[in-house]
C-alpha cells in the first residue's frame, strides 16, 4: 500500500534542477538516518572466561585468572582495572592484580592503575588476561562480580562496569 502511494506521485511538475535536489536530499536524509540505526556494542569489554569456581583456603592466597575481551572500535589505553566482588559479606581480599597481555604482565598498583611507566595498548578485538590474587579471610563464598575499568585518552575519564554477574564463584574454606 505504501509502494502504491509513492509509485503514484507525479514527478513531471518537478523541473531537471528540482529532481536532483530531491535525489540529493533523500539520501542525505537516508545518510544521516542510517548510522544511528547500526547496532552498536555500548559496552566495549566483555568478561570472556575465566575460573568459575576458585577454591581459596582460609588464611592462604590463590591466584584466579580471567579473560576479558575489548570489543571498541579503536585502540585504547587502559588505565586501570579494579576487581568487584560480589556478596554481602567478604570472605576474600584482594592481595593483587595483574594484567597479562601476551608475554607482558603489568601488576597494578593498590589503587587499581598502573604503576608509573607502564602502558597497556589494547587493539579492538584483542583479548587479555587478568590474574586476580585473593587471600582467603573466613569460610563462606562470594563471587567475582567483574570489573571496573578506565581506558581511552582520559586516565581521569568516567569507569565503566563490566560485569560476570554470578558466573564465578570465589570459595573459602
Amino acid at each position: 500500500m505504501v509502494f502504491r502511494r509513492f509509485s503514484s506521485i507525479n514527478f513531471n511538475g518537478i523541473s531537471s534542477p528540482g529532481k536532483v535536489w530531491l535525489v540529493i536530499t533523500a539520501a542525505l536524509l537516508i545518510a544521516i538516518a542510517l548510522p544511528s540505526c547500526s547496532i552498536v556494542n555500548p559496552e566495549p569489554f566483555v568478561i570472556a572466561g575465566g575460573d568459575e569456581q576458585l577454591l581459596v583456603l582460609m588464611r592462604n592466597d590463590e591466584d584466579g585468572y580471567y579473560q576479558v575481551r575489548y570489543e571498541g572500535q579503536q585502540p585504547a589505553e587502559l588505565h586501570s582495572l579494579h576487581v568487584m566482588l560480589g556478596g554481602q559479606i567478604l570472605h576474600v581480599d584482594v592481595v593483587q592484580v595483574a594484567i597479562i597481555q601476551g608475554e607482558n604482565e603489568v601488576i597494578l598498583k593498590g589503587d587499581a592503575t598502573l604503576p608509573e611507566g607502564s602502558q597497556v595498548i589494547l587493539e579492538p578485538g584483542e583479548e587479555f588476561e587478568v590474574r586476580v590474587t585473593f587471600h582467603g579471610q573466613s569460610l563462606g563464598g562470594n563471587y567475582m562480580y567483574g570489573f571496573r575499568i578506565v581506558h581511552g585518552d582520559d586516565p581521569q575519564a568516567e569507569p565503566i562496569d563490566v560485569t560476570a554477574e554470578y558466573d564465578y564463584a570465589v570459595i573459602v574454606e
